[in-house]
């Protein structure tokens, strides 16, 4: 037995939450990320909620990285998100920021798009794998459909 593990088990046995799932995506756990989401689906947590995490996320990245993108400091973009991000919160917001590069934020958000779509039953995205595979692709993982082109097209005629 090793920390690892016991804190393996000590998640396993815990109910899950949005806001595990958020920071497993944004320390880069995709395994971690993985378990989130299922157990999240088999506690019944409604499809929506996890999508506003997830996306809340992504347009949180997005922000840090423009404000990085005109020179700002890491720690300046941070104070300035509303809600601020926390110092106790930052490192793992710069380590998804060096992973995650603009246009894969672009097209994440895009995903997030058509996911919510799907919500509202207006797309053909199977929701729970499309979810699953958003949370992977954030948290450094693959998943099938955020590699798929057709994720992120958004058209009238989904």
């Amino acid at each position: 037995m090793n920390v690892e593990s016991i804190a393996q088990g000590v998640e396993d046995s815990t109910r899950f939450d949005v806001f595990n799932l958020a920071d497993a995506c944004l320390k880069g756990e995709p395994s971690r990320a993985s378990r989130i989401v299922n157990g999240l689906r088999s506690e019944g947590v409604e499809a929506p909620i996890v999508l506003w995490a997830l996306s809340r996320e992504l347009r949180t990245l997005l922000s840090l990285h423009q404000h990085l993108d005109q020179g700002q400091s890491f720690e300046h973009a941070c104070k300035t998100q509303k809600p601020m991000i926390f110092d106790k919160r930052r490192p793992a917001y710069q380590k998804a920021i060096g992973r995650l590069p603009m246009k894969r934020l672009h097209k994440l958000l895009l995903m997030a798009q058509r996911l919510d779509l799907a919500v509202k039953g207006a797309a053909a995205v199977p929701l729970w794998p499309g979810l699953h595979d958003l949370a992977m692709t954030m948290a450094g993982g693959r998943g099938l459909l955020s590699e798929s082109a057709w994720t992120y097209r958004i058209s009238a005629n989904n």
